[in-house]
């Protein structure tokens, strides 16, 4: 048999999707072992109250106690010959750990390894795999068992979850996870193996996907809890490598040494707190003198083999200083004479005071600007969604001549009006070809938008851009894009930049669903993954708005959405809210379509998974959302995001942006919001599946489609066997089975689709 073990902390949006990848491999005698750390009702009846399986063992602690004693509480519970280690938010490739699995039987190695892709996220969104680099320049050629003495690289194994264990080799050596590191453990039980004399073999190919993402272990900001136990975790490994390396060994352990100071000035920058005079830095500063201190570093390194693998010369510090060589052995002589004020100095600190330089935006000069548009007064309408902006926009475009007849201009330059571009017949992203103009500094629509303002004789030119806070950027990228926007955009003196806010839950909410119902970006991913995806860069309220305002030098315009749609006029209360005089036949609530439900969302999610993208695709969206719309299915209404999960957003929102909210007068009524979710977690339910006519509506949509390309699903009755796929769809195990393992929904309908077409 072979044990998978899952440590589960708050992996709420992964953990099924984990499970289903080890589930789906195919290997006939497999037990998973789920030990739920978080230790509170919610991850317990979470977890209890998942469909996972007769394979599936969860196991509760008492109290949460860190990421090494839930991997031992996992081995102390597993019953297979073999273990292997999976993450809540990874998962294994396709077939993946089953040819792992195969080589650690046939090979019978003391311990498996197979190389992992690195799973990230574009600054589109778009998904990045890439193998990880010392994988690829170590192990990915694979090779058979070896030992160290064989093979010296085995020493620099990336991680403990990389290899499958012979659980008789773990208990025979009294091999367990150091609990005194919370996190930060792998190296350590990677080194403990590796010496023990195991026999190590490797697979050739990539097995699993780490799920690299904010707010994780390898990415969060570190406590100064975190900081202890890195320089721990440092001198344990030099310690080990000093006791069990052979007597002739030496070599072991400088490259041990060599591979911690490229950790201290690079990776995990605890040079930054060395430098430090604090009570940190006097914490760490002997136990990292202590790890460094047990070999001497020689140039002839730089030119060993395997340290130039494991080094980090050639990167770039946050300051922007690029590590060489030489520094990483002058940083190492530092610790160990204890030279803390020469390494405060040195180019490799980055001070506490540290703040990253501006961005510059290197463009085309300018067009010189006429100076009759000086006077004029611009206002940018930084249109998020799911906030009004599509409404604002049309009220404007359809009372375009009654703005201009007082002095308002909504230019036609850059606006596009078209339908087609999703599956929401009256969506438009606003003057979307001034912005893509801005972003490809493309200066020629200047002119023309220029000469409308001319003719027009306005005062005022109010311009709507839907994405103008590019929501799924974030950081530098973000910064930087806004500010070549504002450089593009600087000939025009008098800028100012309007945003309306939405509830941050909410908002989130429906620009996922937004998201999800524009299936050319098929968006697959449910909100809880989306969340923890996208999340730290759709909710950095205070990131987005700082740039902004250095966009309108200052003049910034912050609007409350429920205020607005209060007023019963949206529109006319939005122009008010900018001091914008003008007044326009009175509007409605703020909405020009009506927001996906949760059903009609989970409904084209599975239709993103299973119909590629192309010309019918929106057509079979429309068609589905319009179907969906005759049937009312209550159970499924409601927000998809636990009440637990919304106030997490809430709280998250109003620590980070309060001071940029109350500079610029919005107070938002965050405890009457939180007060309401928490009385709404006594009610609130996930999904249990969709409703039966979804299925038929999904099924039959695509397959006819798939079926028949050339037939019209809006004007056409689709084919008899067509029908009963759908039916027999509707009471099949899918309904139960889309939300665990979407991916087998297509395998599913075509299985279904070719046995109605025999006789």
């Amino acid at each position: 048999m072979l044990s998978v073990i899952i440590p589960f902390f708050r992996e709420y949006a992964f953990v099924e999707q984990a499970v289903d990848s080890v589930l789906s491999q195919g290997v006939g005698n497999i037990e998973i072992v789920i030990v739920d750390d978080e230790c509170t009702q919610r991850s317990r009846e979470f977890l209890e109250n998942r469909s996972f399986g007769p394979n599936v063992k969860l196991v509760h602690h008492d109290e949460n106690k860190g990421l090494s004693a839930s991997r031992n509480t996992g081995m102390r519970h597993a019953q297979g010959d073999w273990i292997a280690f999976l993450d809540g938010d990874d998962l294994y490739l396709h077939k993946g750990l089953s040819k792992q699995f195969d080589l650690a039987q046939s090979s019978g190695a003391d311990l498996t390894h197979a190389a992992t892709l690195l799973r990230q996220r574009g600054r589109g969104g778009e998904l990045i795999h890439k193998m990880l680099s010392r994988d690829e320049t170590l192990f990915a050629g694979g090779f058979d068992p070896s030992t160290l003495a064989q093979r010296p690289e085995l020493q620099f194994i990336v991680s403990s979850w990389s290899s499958i264990y012979r659980h008789d080799h773990l208990e025979r050596h009294k091999l367990l996870f150091d609990e005194a590191q919370r996190k930060f453990e792998d190296r350590l039980f990677v080194l403990e193996n590796v010496f023990s004399g195991a026999t190590i073999a490797s697979l050739n190919e990539p097995v699993r996907a780490w799920r690299r993402r904010a707010g994780t272990i390898t990415t969060a900001n570190r406590s100064p809890s975190d900081i202890q136990m890195m320089a721990n975790l440092i001198d344990k490994c030099t310690a080990l490598v000093e006791r069990e390396a052979p007597a002739d060994g030496g070599l072991y352990l400088e490259r041990e040494v060599f591979h911690s100071t490229c950790r201290i000035v690079h990776n995990t920058r605890l040079v930054d707190y060395l430098a430090r005079d604090d009570e940190l830095a006097a914490a760490i500063r002997p136990v990292l003198r202590a790890a460094l201190s047990r070999a001497s570093l020689s140039r002839t390194l730089l030119n060993d083999p395997l340290c130039r693998v494991v080094s980090v010369a050639g990167s770039r510090n946050p300051a922007g200083h690029v590590v060489s060589g030489d520094d990483i052995l002058t940083a190492h002589q530092m610790i160990v004479d204890a030279d803390w004020q020469e390494l405060a100095k040195s180019p490799l600190v980055v001070p506490e005071s540290f703040t990253s330089p501006p961005v510059r935006v290197r463009r085309s000069r300018p067009v010189p600007a006429d100076p009759k548009v000086d006077d004029v007064r611009f206002v940018f309408h930084a249109g998020l969604h799911k906030t009004g902006t599509t409404h604002i926009q049309r009220t404007l475009e359809t009372h375009r001549e009654t703005l201009k007849e007082q002095g308002v201009l909504f230019p036609g330059t850059g606006y596009v009006s078209s339908s087609g571009v999703t599956s929401r017949l009256h969506a438009t992203p606003g003057h979307q070809m001034l912005l893509q103009a801005a972003i490809l500094d493309d200066r020629t629509l200047l002119r023309t938008l220029e000469e409308e303002i001319l003719r027009s004789k306005c005062h005022t030119v109010l311009i709507s851009f839907e994405n103008l806070a590019f929501p799924y950027m974030s950081g530098e990228d973000r910064i930087g894009r806004i500010a070549e926007v504002r450089d593009f955009f600087s000939l025009f003196r008098q800028r100012e930049v309007a945003v309306v806010l939405r509830r941050p839950d909410e908002y989130f909410e429906a620009l996922y669903r937004e998201r999800v119902s524009n299936v050319s970006l098929k968006e697959a991913r449910t909100a809880d993954n989306f969340l923890e995806t996208q999340g730290g860069s759709i909710l950095n309220f205070a990131e987005v708005l700082h740039a902004l305002e250095a966009f309108a030098d200052g003049n910034l315009h912050l609007a409350h959405y429920q205020d607005l749609v209060s007023s019963g006029d949206y529109v006319n209360a939005f122009l008010a809210r900018l001091g914008i005089e003008a007044r326009l036949p009175e509007s409605s609530n703020g909405r020009t379509y009506a927001s996906l439900s949760r059903e009609e969302t989970e409904t084209l999610r599975l239709l993103n998974l299973l119909m590629p993208v192309g010309a019918r695709k929106s057509n079979v969206a429309r068609d589905v959302i319009a179907s969906l719309r005759k049937t009312e299915t209550p159970a499924n209404t409601g927000s998809a995001l636990s009440p637990e999960t919304r106030i997490d957003i809430l709280e998250r929102v109003r620590t980070d942006a309060a001071q940029v909210f109350s500079k610029h007068g919005l107070d938002l009524p965050f405890d009457d919001w939180i007060a309401v979710l928490d009385v709404e977690k006594q009610s609130w339910q996930p999904m249990s599946g969709l409703s039966a006519s979804a299925v038929a509506t999904l099924t039959t949509s695509v397959i006819t489609v798939e079926a028949h390309p050339d037939l019209s699903i809006s004007g056409a009755k689709p084919a008899g066997f067509l029908t009963r796929v759908a039916d027999n769809l509707a009471r099949s195990r899918l309904r139960e089975l889309y939300l665990r393992s979407p991916s087998s929904v297509k395998a599913m309908v075509r299985r279904l689709y070719f046995a109605m077409r025999r006789p």
